[in-house]
């Protein structure tokens, strides 16, 4: 795999990323993956949004087909990818705060989670609905697990970056 990342403090022209885009065989708002990869970052100033699973793990050296699965460990390194439903639903009541500085996982029950505590640092893009109805995965920053406000019935995580480099995750791994 070779990276099309120039630099990570190189701006692309809005030449340069319509080429990208257009190039791109599922053409459209979606097919951005490819511009952020040669930007080299990943900002949520930018509202970024993916369309695929597969597409969000291209950002971080995956090569595979479609993916569905809510997390994915990044190979050689202690972070992953999670893409969590912020809201109820039948396994878990995920909420984001009010600051999207912190989400909290429970069970819709309030049970206990069954779950051994793990020191994680996720890159997090939610599942979400955009306004045309359309399941997309947006792009919240980057969170670490908290010893101190989780319990054996809630798993709190604490949002420490809004900007994330990928220059790291481009060696080709799956």
């Amino acid at each position: 795999f070779n990276s099309p990342i120039v630099s990570t403090n190189e701006d692309i022209s809005s030449e340069e990323k319509k080429e990208i885009v257009i190039a791109t065989p599922s053409f459209g708002m979606f097919s951005l993956f490819k511009y952020h990869i040669k930007r080299g970052y990943l900002d949520t100033k930018d509202n970024v949004s993916f369309l695929y699973h597969r597409d969000v793990l291209r950002c971080f050296g995956y090569s595979g087909g479609h993916y569905q699965q809510a997390v994915w460990s990044i190979k050689g390194t202690g972070k992953g990818v999670w893409f969590p439903k912020l809201y109820e639903n039948n396994l878990w009541n995920n909420s984001l705060s009010n600051d999207f500085q912190k989400i909290e996982m429970r069970r819709p029950d309030n049970s206990l989670l069954g779950l051994d505590f793990e020191d994680v640092e996720w890159f997090v893009f939610a599942h979400y609905k955009d306004f045309l109805g359309r399941t997309v995965y947006k792009f919240l920053g980057e969170f670490h697990s908290s010893t101190d406000l989780s319990t054996d019935f809630l798993r709190v995580y604490l949002r420490r970056a809004t900007k994330i480099d990928l220059s790291q995750y481009q060696t080709g791994m799956r």
